[in-house]
C-alpha cells in the first residue's frame, strides 16, 4: 500500500497540551522523506517503498541522533550497533504520532488485521533509544496500539492511507 503519488504535503496534529507536530511527506526515488518539528524537536525520517524507516535525523535542543538501519540493526554515526536493535524494523517517536503509521500501513497493505514488532522508541528530551515490543490491531477504522513493555495502550482512529486522525489523550491531526 502506497501513499497515492500527489500526497506530498503537511500532516498536523495538535497535542493535548496545545502545543503542534507538522511533518511534510516528500516522494523519493526510494521510499518517502519525512521531515517533522515538534517544539524545540526536529526529524528527518526516510522511508523505504514498504514504509519501513531507513534513517532517522533528530535535534532537541543541543541533542542530536543520527541513525542508520542495516540488515544488523540501528547503527549510530560512528557505526556503532544499538543494542539488541537487529529486529527492530520500526521507529516509535514519542513525540510524533507519524511513526505509528508505518506498521499500521504495512498491516494494512499485507491485508492483515494485527501484529507485533520489536521497535527502535526513542524518548525526549535526551533522544534515549531502547527496544520495545509493540502490537496492533485492527478493531474497524481503529487500531488498537500497545506497548507491552510499559503496558501503554490507546485506540487509534486512522484515515484511509493508515495515518493517525485521533490518538485519545495526546493528539488530534488538524490539517
Amino acid at each position: 500500500m502506497s501513499l497515492p503519488e500527489d500526497f506530498a504535503g503537511a500532516i498536523v496534529w495538535e497535542w493535548q497540551d496545545g502545543t503542534f507536530d507538522r511533518a511534510r511527506f516528500d516522494l523519493t526515488p526510494t521510499g518517502w522523506d519525512i521531515t517533522g518539528r515538534h517544539g524545540e524537536t526536529r526529524y528527518v525520517i526516510k522511508l523505504n517503498t514498504d514504509h519501513e524507516p531507513t534513517s532517522l535525523e533528530a535535534t532537541c535542543g543541543d541533542r542530536t541522533l543520527s541513525l542508520r538501519r542495516t540488515a544488523g540493526g540501528w547503527r549510530d554515526d560512528d557505526g556503532t550497533l544499538l543494542p539488541n536493535s537487529a529486529g527492530a524494523r520500526d521507529l516509535d517517536l514519542g513525540w510524533t504520532a507519524v511513526t505509528n503509521s508505518f506498521p499500521i500501513r504495512r498491516l494494512m497493505a499485507r491485508r492483515r488485521g494485527h501484529g507485533r514488532f520489536d521497535v527502535l522508541l526513542v524518548a525526549l528530551p535526551d533522544l534515549d533509544t531502547r527496544i520495545v515490543r509493540q502490537s496492533y490491531a485492527r478493531e474497524g477504522k481503529f487500531w488498537l496500539y500497545v506497548n507491552h513493555d510499559s503496558g501503554f495502550s490507546a485506540r487509534l482512529e486512522v484515515d484511509n492511507h493508515g495515518l493517525v486522525i485521533d490518538y485519545p489523550g495526546l493528539c488530534t491531526r488538524r490539517d
